[in-house]
């Protein structure tokens, strides 16, 4: 226990220095918010919370980024209409996850496709600002906003025996 109140002592003095020697270094402000928090609170449970941002903020950091330049082009729906070729469905959304076919010839194709994923340079070089400015803390709310704008949708479509969208219909699930 000496040696932590010795520590904390010599910490406090170093970031005392230096403030007066004229640094501007955020780190160093924020440690000495966090030297001067709460007058009751020992250093060691000081040092375990600002440890534990730490963590947190670490383990997240860039994630924002990185979901902000990664994903793909939302399909253009108005392309695929009533009439359509089954080739011109799947250049827009792939392979189907699902299909059947019926004794008439005809066919329901499902596919999946997302929304809300589309790569931004300009979204991600913001959150990266964010990422510097508050030294990682914006990932603890950037990340789980970029996980929250993504979501998946569902396209059931039926074909006729000459491979040409009959009927479509989006759903959530």
């Amino acid at each position: 226990m000496c040696y932590i109140l010795k520590r904390d002592y010599k910490l406090v003095l170093y970031c005392k220095n230096l403030l007066r020697n004229g640094s501007n270094s955020m780190i160093t402000k924020i440690w000495w918010k966090i030297c001067r928090i709460g007058k009751g609170v020992d250093m060691k449970s000081r040092l375990l919370a600002l440890l534990t941002i730490f963590f947190i903020t670490s383990v997240f950091y860039g994630c924002s980024v990185g979901l902000a330049l990664s994903g793909k082009k939302t399909p253009e729906m108005g392309e695929i209409k009533i009439g359509s070729s089954r080739e011109e469905v799947e250049m827009h959304l792939g392979s189907p996850i699902s299909s059947r076919t019926f004794d008439d010839q005809t066919r329901i194709d499902i596919y999946v496709y997302e929304i809300g994923t589309e790569p931004s340079g300009k979204r991600a070089l913001g959150y990266a600002a964010l990422d510097v400015v508050t030294i990682g803390l914006w990932e603890l709310v950037g990340t789980p906003l970029e996980i929250m704008k993504r979501g998946k949708k569902f396209i059931k479509i039926k074909y006729d025996k000459n491979d040409n969208v009959v009927s479509l219909r989006t759903f959530d699930r």
